[in-house]
């Protein structure tokens, strides 16, 4: 199909993975954004606004030179590519062919989304994209970074004022469940499904009572947490069971997930091997700062390996069980963090020996937390 200046190629035989047409991975991503967006309630806007990410986020490996078994160091970049492509289509066909919801500020910001759905959301232009971009329309005073900081960061407040500060959020939120259907269905992991915990009264006492005599007594009192009110502090003696009655806690709410933020990686994985032998190994992860370091002395198998980390590194178990420094690299919005934030919609926190945070880390967590 002839777009201007280059025939681009047909996305029903454009193959953009081994034995995967693009339109067929564009349809499998939006089959599992949708499941994942009905899981975390997103809007009818926020879903419709991913979606048109979603259709054109790989147009860019339509382009002839681009092919999935190729070095990547000798093949054109699809993002910028994508970005390039549907200027063209606006260019020859009208704008009107590439705006969503008729609505043009919201239609850069899904366009930066394209641009950098491989990267960081930060406003920084790789120096190839500038130099592709250049060569391509021949007009030395049109760049990137100038779209970036004319058209783009001009939009945010315009939009902001239109939809309002949670669209924003649930934008990136929605944004980061899209990474994740890109990921799965690129790695052929597409039996995955988002899952709430599944807590019982039985689970909790066999967790409670592991390795111990079980007290009734204690029992008694520690049922009184399943109807007390949110957010709560528990104060009791060591030993009482603090840590692993706090599941009590969430037995008659409703959440997404349940995250347990321990201080130190011994007492994650020791908690963690308490819980996959109540609770099943597809039911809890663990995840800490060099996990992956470890991880691969259990996983030599290098498919198994990536498929591991990453149901760990974007907290995909129902259950998880991390450090507060996790929850708060999420939320300072560091690196790929998109993909992680979201999963703490509507979730259940545990924060355990909270005394022992120093005041900025109690700060910042009091601070995202409200």
């Amino acid at each position: 199909m002839e777009k201007g200046k280059m025939i681009w190629e047909d996305r029903e035989t454009k193959l953009s993975h081994p034995n995967k047409t693009l339109s067929r991975h564009i349809e499998e991503v939006k089959r599992k954004f949708t499941e994942f967006a009905n899981f975390y309630s997103l809007s009818s806007i926020v879903s419709r606004a991913i979606e048109y990410v979603i259709e054109h986020h790989d147009d860019g490996k339509l382009h002839p030179l681009w092919s999935y078994d190729k070095n990547k160091s000798k093949m054109p970049y699809h993002s910028i590519w994508s970005f390039i492509y549907l200027s063209e289509i606006a260019k020859i066909q009208g704008r009107e062919k590439v705006i969503f919801n008729s609505d043009e500020d919201l239609t850069r910001l899904l366009l930066f989304l394209i641009l950098k759905h491989h990267s960081a959301l930060t406003e920084g232009i790789p120096e190839d994209y500038e130099n592709i971009f250049h060569n391509y329309f021949k007009e030395k005073k049109l760049s990137i970074k100038t779209i970036v900081e004319n058209y783009v960061n001009k939009s945010i407040p315009k939009v902001y004022q239109k939809y309002g500060r949670n669209f924003l959020i649930d934008l990136c939120d929605a944004f980061g469940l899209f990474k994740l259907a890109d990921s799965l269905s690129a790695s052929e992991n597409l039996d995955f499904t988002l899952h709430s915990p599944e807590i019982t009264m039985d689970g909790i006492r066999a967790l409670i009572g592991m390795g111990l005599i079980f007290n009734e007594t204690r029992w008694n009192e520690q049922v009184k947490l399943t109807d007390l009110p949110s957010p709560l502090m528990l104060r009791a003696p060591t030993g009482w069971g603090k840590t692993t009655v706090g599941f009590l806690f969430f037995k008659n709410k409703r959440v997404n997930k349940i995250f347990y933020l321990l201080p130190t990686i011994t007492a994650i994985t020791s908690f963690f091997n308490r819980l996959t032998k109540v609770f099943g190994k597809d039911n809890v992860g663990e995840y800490f700062y060099f996990y992956d370091a470890e991880l691969i002395h259990e996983k030599s198998d290098t498919e198994e390996f990536s498929k591991h980390l990453m149901y760990a590194q974007n907290f995909l178990r129902p259950i998880m069980v991390t450090t507060l420094d996790q929850f708060l690299l999420s939320f300072l919005q560091i690196g790929r963090y998109y993909t992680k934030r979201v999963m703490f919609r509507n979730s259940g926190i545990v924060i355990d020996e909270v005394h022992i945070l120093n005041e900025r880390m109690l700060c910042l967590f009091l601070y995202f937390l409200k």
